[in-house]
């Protein structure tokens, strides 16, 4: 029996889960982990679902195997450049490249298992975090969290378009360059109102006012342009990865790390709720 060489390399990245790239016979796999307690907020089967379509779409990698009851995957390795928000920046023609798959998942006919409401999302989390107790809330918990209570009211009333949308377009989860631009690791992904992933989009990336101006005219061109539906949906994503990262520090995972990424993502709720105040 020929013996076949294997290379398994640790992928840079990968904020929730461990991602493997292994190399064999001039071919190369992705081998992703996933992250321990990821079960409790993640719908591992709906994601599994999601990923597929994407793939079909060609807006995402290939999957080859999952298994929804570990998160286990093994995908597609896409040849290209990992994104990052310095690169994006630079490079107009990369910033495009990134609208122009935005765009596609959000037209798409792609069936998504599920729909990912922001609220929801956040209630459940913080459900999680009460019950595991001894967790320190942020400074001025209680005022941003009445805030957030006050939103969640007053979008009951509205109704809105739910459309496939990825709901971590974070610079590294684009992968490519401006030929060809693909979206990876869809654990948050469903069906949900395009403005948080554009909201998303600048809040993970840090993008100035005048880089979020060009972002979002590149992504509407002519169409118009709801700045308090953004602003809504940069308060809530900003909440949300704020409890995300208290959920992580819940699980046993770095305080020094998650703390001040979380205490940020708070600040940016703040800014967002005062920028909506003023609309």
């Amino acid at each position: 029996m020929t013996k076949v060489p294997v290379q398994v390399e640790r992928l840079p990245g990968g904020v929730t889960n461990h991602n493997y790239v292994l190399k064999s016979n001039g071919e190369k796999l992705v081998i992703r982990v996933a992250g321990v307690g990821t079960d409790d907020y993640i719908n591992r089967k709906a994601e599994m679902q999601n990923a597929k379509a994407m793939s079909d779409a060609g807006i995402g990698p290939k999957i080859y195997f999952c298994e929804p009851e570990t998160g286990f995957m093994v995908s597609e390795f896409v040849e290209g450049k990992t994104m990052t928000a310095e690169v994006l920046k630079e490079n107009e023609k990369l910033l495009q490249a990134i609208v122009k798959v935005l765009r596609k998942c959000h037209t798409s006919d792609a069936m998504f298992a599920n729909d990912f409401s922001p609220v929801r999302r956040i209630q459940q989390n913080i459900a999680i975090l009460e019950r595991k107790q001894a967790i320190p809330y942020y400074e001025e918990w209680k005022v941003v969290y009445a805030e957030f209570q006050r939103l969640a009211e007053n979008m009951k009333t509205q109704r809105r378009e739910l459309v496939p949308c990825h709901n971590d377009t974070l610079a590294g989860n684009f992968l490519g360059d401006e030929k060809c631009m693909r979206m990876i690791d869809w654990e948050y992904s469903g069906n949900n109102d395009l403005y948080y992933d554009l909201a998303t989009f600048s809040m993970e990336n840090e993008l100035n006012e005048e880089e979020e101006k060009k972002f979002l005219d590149y992504y509407f061109e002519e169409r118009q342009f709801e700045e308090k539906r953004f602003l809504e949906n940069k308060f809530l994503t900003s909440f949300y990865w704020s409890v995300w990262s208290l959920l992580q520090i819940g699980y046993g995972k770095e305080k020094e790390f998650y703390y001040p990424y979380g205490e940020k993502r708070f600040d940016a709720a703040k800014t967002a709720w005062h920028r909506l105040e003023e609309v």
